[in-house]
């Protein structure tokens, strides 16, 4: 933006996208498609009963729907924070972004190397490195300080998605994958909006710094509950329950799936 100009910033987010493209579609060994022939309302049905009737799921869903809320406070105010609280121009904006980018490549290389950690605990994590990030960012007194915090919270950003992700899908039974990681994929698009809300208010009516304050505050609440909430569901993060193990043919039989 500041070199180039926004022209240049979009052709290249263009080409990033053609990119993903090709390498999807020249990817060999993806599996094949087998189509439900039951109506969408049924599948919407079947998928909200599926979720409802199990705990660790339903609570994992909901705790990442009002964190979503939180993640997206201070997207509408970025720019004016950058530009106005720090002073720090086009330029500054750009390194704000692009910290947190960076973040996001050093989380998704860590979740990779933390193999041996459960899930629980990277979502933990991941979720606190989030928050920290934020309150660090609205606190900061100059840039460098702000782009240091959004490293922190970047990093935790590219861990915590990819461990969401891969817990939804742990306790999702196969023939439910897909309508279970659409709710999740839902929720991602529906949450923000109310975030947007929260964030332009409380800049217009405190400042640009509280918004980044409301938003770790509110990702640390979100945190601690969900993990009292986990805890009482007996899920750790680190293995299946029964009900998906006995779907794939593994562990001790259980009830039958909903018709």
């Amino acid at each position: 933006m500041a070199g180039a100009g926004p022209q240049a910033a979009l052709f290249a987010d263009a080409v990033s996208f053609l990119l993903v493209a090709v390498l999807i579609g020249s990817t060999r060994g993806l599996p094949r498609v087998e189509f439900d022939t039951s109506s969408w309302t049924e599948r919407f049905r079947d998928g909200l009963r599926y979720v409802r009737e199990r705990p660790a799921l339903r609570r994992l869903l909901s705790a990442q729907a009002a964190a979503f809320v939180f993640f997206y406070v201070v997207i509408p105010i970025e720019v004016v924070f950058a530009k106005e609280t720090l002073d720090a121009g086009d330029a500054g904006y750009g390194a704000l972004l692009s910290s947190w980018g960076i973040g996001m490549v050093i989380g998704s290389l860590a979740f990779a190397a933390m193999r041996r950690f459960s899930l629980r605990a990277l979502l933990a994590v991941s979720t606190l490195a989030i928050g920290l990030g934020y309150l660090g960012t609205g606190v900061a007194p100059t840039l460098l300080a702000a782009c240091i915090a959004s490293v922190i919270g970047g990093a935790g950003n590219g861990m915590q998605w990819v461990a969401m992700v891969s817990a939804v899908q742990e306790l999702t039974g196969p023939s439910f994958q897909a309508r279970v990681m659409a709710m999740l994929e839902s929720l991602s698009n529906a949450m923000p909006g109310l975030g947007f809300v929260i964030g332009g208010v409380v800049a217009a009516v405190l400042s640009p710094r509280a918004s980044f304050v409301v938003a770790g505050a509110g990702v640390l609440i979100v945190l601690g509950i969900a993990a009292i909430a986990m805890t009482r569901t007996g899920w750790r993060g680190d293995q299946p329950p029964e009900d998906v193990l006995a779907e794939t043919g593994e562990g001790a039989a259980a009830p039958p799936e909903p018709a």
